[in-house]
């Protein structure tokens, strides 16, 4: 982590490379680590597949403008205020994330929004900071990742869980909106004063072919509702259809490259214009399954499992009956170096057992850690739809961590002491 947040080396060299290194430290064998680097990569080979073809494909669609209507729209909505365009950021993230699948959100959020944020020099760390809280807060409905772990590790129900997350759900708005406007007034303060960006942007080459997009100076009409159809098909299929979204988004760049650029030399240009962050990303999500891989491979024996060990015997008994909150305000922590399979298939179940001799249910401390580990999701570097979001938004890792950071945890602190204040949980 020191070395991501220092920018020393790339995510995809360090998560191949340190992973190797604790495997032998951890003392497997070569081939125990090529069982499990094979397993962690298998697992992430798809997110790879799908984050690769689906930012070529959104950015195609955003160069051809399907998203200014709505930029136009919301841009009149928000005025000329910045308060009001973070603000309404945040809102759509919680809004695109109501069917609970972070890549579609990020994916619209960052199309729709980016494009103001450059229009009014609004910093794009921003933008990933107001994803992240919004997401954040809709990630606990039923059908979400986090709460569906927790019910298939404890058995319990998932409705009779979120019904009780509901309370703390409506907090954490109320936090999102605040946050937006906070973020708002300082981005405000900064652009009247006339200060640049601190942040280094990450520009891609422009596309020296160009597409069909104009005739003859005006828009192409018939071009515009086939990527909108797109667009909108590509959305329905991954809302309403068990097909795999890799397949969904190669269909489609397949469908937009050859509507939009019909010749080789337009597409080539397009394939080197976004080759460079389409590749960073979806190499850093395959080197993320080699670090997850070896962090949780060998079961109870794992590297996992000892370091949760270790924090657990070294715990005061005085403090065994507030181990639900302490697994609450370290889940962000804890979950921002771990995925979410490793958190809740390893950690919650063997820390819901320690807490069960302290009169603690498997209940109290899912939440807790539900709602610990949702809102710093997006800051994880090995969550593999962070790379989506950076990528998409020009921004480098190690600033998006030190922008939102701070915001992000403190957010996750309320949400959890939001549990306490409204009796989902004792103190």
């Amino acid at each position: 982590m020191f070395f991501l947040i220092k920018g020393k080396a790339t995510p995809i060299s360090l998560f191949i490379f340190l992973s190797i290194i604790a495997g032998f430290c951890a003392g497997y064998t070569p081939m125990q680590m090529n069982d499990y680097i094979m397993k962690g990569v298998m697992q992430t080979a798809p997110n790879a597949v799908l984050f690769t073809f689906s930012i070529i494909f959104f950015s195609i669609v955003t160069d051809a403008g399907v998203f200014q209507p709505l930029v136009n729209w919301l841009t009149k909505i928000a005025g000329n205020s910045v308060v009001a365009i973070v603000v309404v950021t945040g809102c759509i993230a919680t809004i695109a994330h109501l069917d609970g699948s972070s890549v579609p959100t990020v994916l619209i959020t960052i199309g729709a929004m980016l494009p103001i944020y450059k229009q009014f020099g609004i910093r794009p760390v921003v933008l990933l900071c107001m994803l992240a809280a919004g997401m954040g807060v809709t990630n606990f409905t039923p059908w979400a990742g986090p709460l569906a772990r927790v019910a298939a590790v404890s058995g319990l129900d998932v409705n009779a869980l979120y019904h009780q997350l509901i309370p703390t759900q409506v907090i954490g708005l109320v936090c999102m909106i605040v946050l937006g406007l906070y973020l708002g007034l300082q981005e405000k303060r900064r652009i009247a004063r006339g200060l640049p960006i601190p942040e280094a942007a990450l520009e891609p080459e422009k596309v020296t072919g160009k597409g069909h997009h104009q005739e003859n100076g005006t828009p192409n009409r018939l071009l515009f509702a086939l990527n909108v159809t797109l667009v909108v098909g590509a959305t329905l299929l991954l809302l309403i259809t068990h097909i795999q979204a890799y397949i969904i988004f190669m269909c489609a760049f397949s469908a937009a490259m050859i509507f939009n650029y019909p010749t080789l030399k337009a597409q080539e240009g397009v394939m080197k214009k976004y080759a460079y962050s389409a590749y960073m990303i979806s190499g850093t999500v395959m080197a993320a399954g080699v670090f997850v891989g070896i962090l949780s491979g060998g079961g109870d024996a794992s590297i996992l499992t000892e370091m949760a060990d270790v924090v657990l015997h070294v715990m005061p008994d005085a403090l065994g009956s507030h181990l639900h909150i302490i697994m609450g305000l370290l889940g962000g922590l804890i979950g921002f170096v771990i995925g979410p399979d490793a958190f809740f298939y390893g950690i919650y179940p063997l820390v819901a057992k320690v807490g069960t001799n302290y009169g603690l249910s498997w209940e109290e401390m899912g939440l807790t850690m539900v709602v610990g580990k949702n809102i710093t999701m997006m800051l994880s570097p090995v969550f593999a739809t962070t790379y989506l979001a950076i990528g998409l938004a020009g921004v480098e890792l190690k600033d998006h961590i030190r922008f939102s950071f701070l915001p992000v945890v403190v957010f996750s602190f309320v949400m959890v002491f939001s549990l306490v204040l409204t009796n989902t949980v004792p103190l």
